[in-house]
């Protein structure tokens, strides 16, 4: 496991993690799968508020989502349409005060 973050919790379906050295942010990812439509959910609890920018990346490195929001500190919810993508890996990377924060999410 890489040194920089700390697992929250993982059960099937979510995994939440965290910065170790400054907790800035825990982010929660929840695959969400109903009859047409797939969304990942993201629950993400910030130590500070701010603008994030948010990008799904294929296993190429190209961006295939991309948008930025404003969050206040504390919890905060985030919903990502990934109906129109094909099944197979991804990463999740979050920009948030100058730090970067990449998970892999595979959509089945």
């Amino acid at each position: 496991m890489d040194k920089r973050y700390r697992y929250i919790t993982s059960r099937p379906g979510q995994e939440c993690i965290s910065l170790d050295d400054s907790d800035l942010i825990t982010f929660c990812l929840k695959k969400i799968k109903l009859e047409n439509t797939r969304n990942v959910n993201l629950d993400l609890t910030l130590k500070n508020e701010g603008e994030m920018n948010f990008s799904v990346l294929n296993v190429l490195g190209k961006t295939v989502f991309h948008a930025k929001k404003y969050f206040k500190s504390g919890f905060n919810n985030f919903n990502i349409g990934v109906e129109k993508l094909e099944r197979g890996v991804y990463f999740i990377e979050l920009l948030f005060q100058g730090k970067s924060f990449v998970k892999k999410m595979v959509l089945d």
